[in-house]
């Protein structure tokens, strides 16, 4: 066997598959809209330790989990609204994400596999997990 080294070729032109441009821009919509909530969250969670469940949550309610955190109430006024901004970037985003992937059918082509792939016999045979569930009948 040759097992020669060759060098790469640096102007040889290979064409690279790349998302389209919604579906990048969403998606760093969607890491920064996360980015924002995990900020103004633990914002808000520094001000305020307790977590509660229902309609319950003023300051002197019970709360069904009290964090090990000092107790400051004051600092979250902007966060609150922030969060709030940033859940709805990031819902806008996703709605905009599915509804180009419906329109272009992005989700059918780039998705999905191919109908020949969706078979039973070829599912089967590619899960371990199926293959082992069927040697036992």
């Amino acid at each position: 066997m040759n097992y020669e080294l060759k060098p790469p070729v640096l102007n040889e032109a290979t064409p690279e598959q790349r998302h389209r441009a919604l579906v990048r821009i969403t998606h760093w919509l969607v890491v920064f809209a996360v980015g924002g909530l995990i900020y103004s969250g633990a914002g808000i969670l520094i001000s305020h330790p307790r977590l509660y469940w229902g309609e319950t949550g003023a300051v002197g309610a019970p709360s069904l989990i009290d964090l090990p955190l000092p107790f400051i109430i004051g600092p979250s006024v902007w966060q609150r609204p922030i969060h709030f901004l940033f859940a709805w970037l990031l819902l806008f985003a996703g709605l905009t994400y599915v509804v180009a992937g419906l329109v272009t059918q992005h989700f059918r082509n780039d998705l999905l596999p191919p109908k020949a792939e969706l078979t039973w016999t070829r599912i089967a045979g590619r899960s371990p997990i199926i293959c082992a569930a069927s040697r036992l009948r």
